[in-house]
């Protein structure tokens, strides 16, 4: 199946027209050319709407169209963070072959809409309703982030955690905390999503962050951003000069469930798939034999065919960056670089601290059971009164 998509903008040469090209750590050049820049942005996983899905907690809706789009965001970028960690930064999709291996394929399992699924949108949901959103109930980029940090616990073969920094400041000691709890050895870090939920403005996002936004988009712990603009909520991947790159959720599509297609066709692994030819016939087929995997997986909408983009004004404020990182070197790297960052725009984007300011309450790590730990307690420490997923409008 090839989706279709109606987008308001007009596909353009983004490597011809612009400047520079950046996608998640990765340059893109004139040399490289456009259809360089729609293969990479093509390999991206690709979530939307989905239909006819089974009943979330067997009563609520079998579509999220009109209130999923922000939780289709967060799948996108977790799984661009699991993609990261276990097929690398560059890896690249075929249509032709990828469906043929196993870590590729037990990725999108993890997002099939099913209600066993790690990632899926009713464990996505039924989550949500600990943050205090009804099923069905549109969710913000902060509570979005708030409820992958609390799956991902429950996934040990992604062996990611996600720390989600509140008030604007990424404090290292509370992200070493994420990556060790319950590790013996402290230097021992599992892989870590960081979400850095923002407000870049008020009503319209402020132009002075673009020099910053720009050297994000160019660390190579980058995972993207989670935001939107006004009635949409989108994952923004990369920039072209002041062009933000993007996926859209706001397409619904029949759902597909990666394990029936699997299991629709019983063959032997000793039998061929095609019926054999007598040797005596004199034909010889110098063909290699598609997989089973390979003729059974439709997986061709989880991947996006086009190259969305915006102007960089258009964006809502209401935004969460993210950064992926592999182990403990990594993080380090990442917050060397990420010096420079800060400096590029006024006021910067957010601030770093190595350990919690006295006085602001301990940090307690998510471990997978309720505490008593209160997570309002400190959220948004410098402005009770200011929710992050506030002002953002909701596509119906």
């Amino acid at each position: 199946m090839e989706p279709y998509l109606a987008l308001d903008f007009e596909e353009v040469d983004l490597v011809e027209k612009a400047t520079e090209v950046v996608i998640l750590g990765k340059k893109f050049t004139k040399e490289d050319g456009y259809q360089k820049v729609k293969e990479f942005v093509r390999s991206r996983l690709w979530m939307t709407y989905r239909k006819d899905f089974t009943k979330i907690g067997g009563t609520g809706p079998s579509s999220d169209q009109g209130w999923g789009c922000m939780l289709r965001c967060g799948q996108m970028l977790l799984a661009q963070a699991i993609v990261d960690v276990k097929l690398g930064k560059d890896w690249i999709w075929d249509p032709n072959t990828s469906a043929n291996d196993q870590t590729y394929v037990k990725i999108l399992n993890l997002f099939q809409d099913d209600k066993i699924s790690n990632y899926s949108i009713h464990q996505i949901a039924q989550m949500g309703v600990s943050e205090g959103k009804n099923i069905g109930e549109w969710l913000g980029p902060n509570t979005v982030s708030q409820v992958l940090k609390k799956l991902v616990f429950y996934d040990s073969w992604s062996n990611i955690r996600v720390h989600v920094a509140m008030d604007n400041v990424l404090i290292h000691d509370d992200v070493k905390k994420v990556a060790t709890v319950q590790r013996d050895n402290q230097n021992e870090w599992k892989n870590l999503l960081v979400i850095i939920p923002l407000r870049l403005g008020l009503t319209y996002i402020n132009r002075d962050y673009i020099p910053a936004i720009k050297m994000f988009y160019e660390l190579k712990q980058c995972a993207g951003i989670i935001g939107g603009r006004p009635n949409r909520a989108l994952y923004f991947i990369g920039m072209a000069d002041e062009e933000m790159l993007y996926l859209d959720p706001h397409i619904c599509q029949p759902v597909i469930d990666i394990n029936e297609q699997m299991e629709s066709v019983n063959v032997k692994e000793s039998e061929s798939l095609f019926e054999k030819v007598d040797e005596n016939d004199g034909v010889q087929v110098n063909m290699e034999e598609p997989t089973l995997s390979s003729l059974l997986i439709n997986d061709a909408s989880f991947h996006c065919d086009c190259v969305a983009h915006m102007d960089y004004g258009q964006m809502d404020p209401s935004l969460a960056l993210a950064f992926v990182c592999k182990d403990k070197s990594d993080y380090e790297d990442l917050t060397n670089n990420l010096v420079n960052v800060l400096k590029a725009s006024t006021p910067p984007l957010f601030e770093m601290l190595s350990e919690r300011p006295k006085g602001w309450p301990k940090f307690v790590p998510y471990t997978g059971v309720e505490s008593s730990f209160n997570f309002k307690e400190y959220a948004d420490f410098g402005d009770p009164n200011m929710d992050s997923d506030d002002e953002f409008e909701v596509l119906s």
